[in-house]
């Protein structure tokens, strides 16, 4: 009985590919992709925003397209500060959660050790203004 037991439990490595493959998060045989979690503030840098998502240029276009009816549209958020990177999409959804669940002060202290300046950033990390 126990073993028919842990048979159950552990998936095969065919149930496990297919259940990548559909996740959309790859499988065997997929690129390497990576995950980012982000902050946005908005020009007076009075509203912080956090967020993750796997194509950091894209994203940020859709924070700029400002829908009128979005967060990040209604308090004008589109400035990069922040952002770090995964290659596990867990692990990057794991850190928006901290970090939301974080105080605006821990949120503050991540951007000013990293960019004291709040220089608005491009996906690549260099400043927009270079």
């Amino acid at each position: 009985m126990r073993n028919v037991q842990r048979r159950a439990e552990a998936p095969t490595q065919k149930v496990l590919e297919r259940k990548l493959v559909g996740s959309g998060f790859g499988g065997v045989g997929a690129e390497l992709k990576n995950y980012y979690v982000y902050i946005l503030t908005n020009a007076r840098h009075s509203v912080l925003y956090v967020g993750v998502t796997s194509n950091l240029a894209a994203r940020l276009h859709q924070h700029e397209s400002l829908h009128s009816k979005s967060f990040t549209a209604r308090y004008r958020v589109h400035l990069l500060v922040y952002f770090e990177v995964y290659s596990s999409p867990q692990a990057a959804i794991d850190r928006e959660k901290q970090l939301k669940a974080g105080s605006r002060e821990d949120k503050l202290r991540l951007i000013n050790t990293t960019n004291p300046d709040w220089r608005a950033l491009r996906p690549d990390g260099s400043p927009l203004d270079e």
